[in-house]
C-alpha cells in the first residue's frame, strides 16, 4: 500500500528554523517568503527565500535576517521608568474601561424603558380626542424623544471611545523583547512578532529587514522620556486619530505628555 509522504521538515506550518516565516514578505513582490533548507558536505543550511518573480530575494541565511530582527528588538527595548508609567498609565485606562461598562448598561436601560414609554404614548395619541389631554402627550412625546436621541449619542460615544487595553500581566514583554523572543518557543515567537509588528515586515533582496508598523503599545513609549514625563488627567484629553490600521490602544497613548509639549 501506498502511504503518505512524510512532511519534510521546512513545510511544517511552525519550523523552530523558520520562526518569521509567518510574518516575514518578500520587498519586491510582497508574498510571504518561504523558508527552505540546503544541504551542505556536512551540516544543513535553513534559508528565507521568495521565487516569485526573477527580482524577488533569493537565499537568504536565516541567521542573518534573525540577527537583524533581534537588532530591531533590542532598539525598542523599554526603560524601568517607562514600564512604571506605562503600567500606572495602564491601570487608569482599565478603571475607565470599567466605567465605561457600566454607564453603558444604565444608558441601555434608560433607552429600552424610554422606548418603551414612547411605544405607550404613541398608542394612546391614536385613540385620543380630548385635545387638552392630546396636547400634554404630544408634548411628553417630543421630550422623551429629545432625551431618547440625548441617550443613544451618549452610547455611541461610550462605544467609539472603547478600547481593549493590553493585560497587566503583559508589561513584562515591554522590558526586553528581544529576550524574550530569543527564549520563546515556536508558537510563542510567532505570537510575539505578530503582536509586536501586526502589518508585518519585509526582507529585501540586499538581506536588509524592513519592520512595518510597530503596536502603539510601544510607539507610544518610544515617544517619551522617562525622567520628564508625566500623567495627565484623563478629563479633557482629545482622543488621538482611529482610523490607523491597528491602533487598538490609542487611549494609552494619548496619556503621555512630557514638559516639552507644555511649552
Amino acid at each position: 500500500m501506498r502511504g503518505k509522504r512524510k512532511q519534510t521538515n521546512h513545510y511544517k506550518k511552525r519550523n523552530p528554523d523558520f520562526p518569521l516565516r509567518a510574518s516575514a514578505r518578500c520587498s519586491v513582490c510582497g508574498n510571504k517568503v518561504r523558508g527552505h533548507n540546503s544541504k551542505g558536505r556536512t551540516e544543513t543550511y535553513p534559508y528565507y527565500a521568495c521565487h516569485k518573480t526573477p527580482d524577488c530575494i533569493k537565499s537568504i541565511p536565516t541567521e542573518d535576517v534573525h540577527t537583524q530582527f533581534i537588532e530591531s528588538l533590542s532598539a525598542i527595548s523599554q526603560s524601568t521608568g517607562k514600564l512604571r508609567l506605562f503600567t500606572e498609565i495602564l491601570r487608569r485606562v482599565i478603571e475607565q474601561e470599567k466605567q465605561n461598562d457600566n454607564r453603558r448598561e444604565i444608558l441601555s436601560v434608560r433607552q429600552r424603558s424610554l422606548e418603551k414609554k414612547l411605544n405607550n404614548i404613541t398608542d394612546k395619541i391614536l385613540n385620543l380626542t380630548n385635545q387638552s389631554v392630546l396636547k400634554r402627550l404630544e408634548e411628553d412625546f417630543e421630550a422623551r424623544t429629545n432625551e431618547l436621541s440625548e441617550v443613544k449619542r451618549q452610547l455611541e460615544t461610550i462605544s467609539k471611545e472603547n478600547c481593549e487595553p493590553p493585560r497587566l500581566e503583559d508589561v513584562t514583554l515591554l522590558s526586553n523583547p528581544s529576550a524574550i523572543w530569543k527564549s520563546a518557543g515556536i508558537k510563542e515567537k510567532i505570537d510575539f512578532t505578530k503582536w509586536l509588528f501586526p502589518d508585518g515586515f519585509e526582507i529585501t533582496p540586499k538581506k536588509q529587514l524592513r519592520t512595518g508598523e510597530i503596536n502603539i503599545v510601544y510607539k507610544a513609549l518610544g515617544a517619551v522620556e522617562s525622567n520628564d514625563s508625566q500623567l495627565v488627567e484623563m478629563a479633557g484629553v482629545e482622543p488621538a486619530s482611529r482610523e490607523a490600521k491597528h491602533m487598538q490602544y490609542t487611549d494609552i497613548a494619548i496619556l503621555f505628555q512630557t514638559d516639552r509639549d507644555k511649552g
